[in-house]
């Protein structure tokens, strides 16, 4: 607890207190690393904790999900259809083209053209846009929609033959519903994974990209003292600003805060009011963390104090 008290002083102090800055010019640089290091803890770890309701959510969903999923697939595939892959070709018993639409449980609401998969073994790649399908299986390939546009996968890149019809695709899929019913406790599985890791992950990113963008923010302040004959090197004001930043962070914090308060409560014009305001805020972050900067250069003494930081103090 007296580490943790010691954390939050430090980070009153990054905020309000001059003569705190006067103690960093002569505190190791470690020092300033473990406070950052643990303030993007603390924010990562409130963050995880703030989107739990989320992840109950999703846990609670998930039986139902799960009972869709099944639904779904063994009504998918239709009782006519057979088709073989052998040395690469395609074949098939329908008539051509075939059309397979989307199941009914997941045609409401999603992102897809007109069918699902369409087989036709005359067309080529491109025909995926005739059509309307997201999936397109020719002699050679199977063509797929992405993000950008399609890829093909060509059936000779299968080591083996494949040969499928109703009865071979519901024994597959029966043989996987055993874990289609665990799916509740592998997503509890997951949540409690995420849990643990989220904030340590999220820290350890945050943490790297502050002090890259540091490395190159740092430099306008520490030249514009160089100027004025501030007697503060370079290292010593990226150091600086390893605690000036603190307040930019808690600004994206908020504003990131009320940005899911104005998503879940959106009707509510004092907290849709504060949100913008921090939005708004966080965009000029950069101007804040180097006007701050540069006035904490400006007016604390660049004869630094012989007074060291306490050592436990940087834990």
């Amino acid at each position: 607890m007296d580490k943790l008290d010691r954390f939050f002083k430090n980070v009153y102090r990054s905020l309000f207190d001059l003569k705190f800055y006067q103690k960093i010019l002569t505190a190791p640089f470690s020092f300033s690393l473990k406070y950052l290091a643990f303030l993007f803890f603390v924010i990562s770890l409130l963050n995880v904790l703030l989107f739990i309701p989320n992840l109950i959510s999703l846990r609670a969903k998930t039986p139902d999900f799960t009972k869709k999923i099944k639904s779904a697939a063994m009504n998918f595939y239709p009782d006519s259809l057979t088709f073989n892959i052998k040395n690469g070709v395609f074949s098939t018993n329908v008539k051509q083209p075939y059309a397979i639409p989307l199941p009914k449980e997941f045609a409401s609401g999603a992102k897809t053209e007109k069918n699902f998969i369409v087989i036709d073994t005359e067309a080529g790649p491109d025909d995926i846009k005739k059509y309307q399908t997201d999936i397109l299986v020719t002699k050679y390939m199977v063509a797929y929609r992405n993000d950008n546009g399609y890829k093909m996968q060509f059936f000779d890149d299968f080591k083996q033959d494949i040969s499928v019809d109703k009865d071979i695709y519901l024994k597959t899929v029966r043989s996987l519903s055993p874990y289609l019913d665990q799916g509740q406790k592998i997503v509890t599985g997951l949540i409690i994974l995420f849990i643990l890791t989220a904030p340590l992950l999220a820290a350890f990113f945050s943490l790297a990209a502050k002090m890259f963008y540091l490395l190159f923010v740092s430099l306008v302040p520490s030249l514009i003292g160089r100027i004025f004959n501030k007697n503060i090197n370079y290292k010593k004001a990226y150091q600086l600003g390893m605690h000036t930043t603190t307040v930019t962070v808690l600004i994206s914090f908020i504003a990131g805060l009320f940005n899911r308060l104005n998503i879940a409560f959106g009707q509510n014009q004092i907290i849709n009011f504060v949100s913008d305001f921090f939005l708004s805020v966080r965009e000029a972050n950069t101007w804040i963390f180097l006007i701050l900067t540069t006035f904490i250069i400006f007016k604390i003494n660049d004869k630094p104090a012989t007074a060291k930081i306490k050592r436990k103090n940087s834990r």
